[in-house]
């Protein structure tokens, strides 16, 4: 969840994180995979939007200590951002 810092006029920008990052646990419907999770929203009033972020994760190529596996990295796929 982010909240709008009106004092910031661009659209794009001015957006600030509220609370912490949400999991979402899967899940199916019928044939459909489904995500979901609860979230509250804050009281602070102004301008809210939901961001949905979905993440690959795989292994890396950075050096690492000799027998043990290196540390993955995330990459961004996909993102929805839909204002409340």
């Amino acid at each position: 969840m982010e909240h709008k810092d009106e004092a910031v006029t661009s659209e794009d920008l001015g957006w600030d994180r509220v609370g912490g990052i949400i999991a979402l646990a899967p899940g199916s419907f019928g044939a459909l995979r489904t995500w979901s999770g609860r979230l509250q929203l804050p009281r602070s009033g102004g301008r809210l939007r939901l961001v949905v972020q979905q993440f690959e994760q795989f292994p890396s190529d950075t050096p690492f200590t000799i027998g043990a596996p290196p540390p993955p990295v995330r990459r961004l796929v996909h993102q929805d951002i839909v204002e409340v």
